[in-house]
């Protein structure tokens, strides 16, 4: 019990500690319908949580898949945001050359290379000279019904 108490302070995940505490109370003496209605979780949950628990110990609580780390890592995406703010002009081009020359990395998406200009502060996006809307016609103003039938 001291383990899984140990495990439920420690955990950051919600869907591990969910399953940890359907254990401690299915240990606890709570009855199965308590813990539904305490957790919303069904009986079969409770059952697999705690028949890992009991055979693998606190590591069956844990989750297998635990994703893939980042292609860069915090340190090399600082370095490539201070490269975008020091050049004079820029292109998603020599971005990705840069990327690629320097950290062996290649994107697959392009909303990668946006993502990163945006947290430089660079709006990868044109800006209209004028707005559209803007001065209409006096004729357009008036028979804007007309216009849209």
């Amino acid at each position: 019990m001291e383990t899984l108490n140990r495990f439920l302070t420690e955990t950051q995940d919600v869907r591990e500690y969910k399953r940890a505490l359907a254990v401690k109370l299915a240990l606890k003496g709570y009855t199965y319908p308590e813990i539904h209605a305490l957790l919303q979780v069904s009986e079969a949950f409770i059952s697999k949580w705690k028949r890992m628990f009991h055979t693998n110990g606190v590591a069956g609580l844990r989750l297998g898949y635990r994703g893939y780390g980042g292609y860069l890592t915090s340190e090399e995406r600082r370095q490539i945001i201070v490269w975008i703010q020091e050049q004079t002009t820029w292109s998603t081009a020599a971005l990705q050359a840069y990327i690629r020359d320097t950290f062996a990395v290649e994107f697959q998406s392009l909303q990668s290379y946006y993502t990163l200009f945006d947290a430089a502060g660079v709006s990868w996006k044109k800006a209209q000279p004028r707005n559209p809307k803007k001065n209409r016609p006096s004729w357009q103003r008036r028979n804007r019904k007309l216009l849209t039938m």
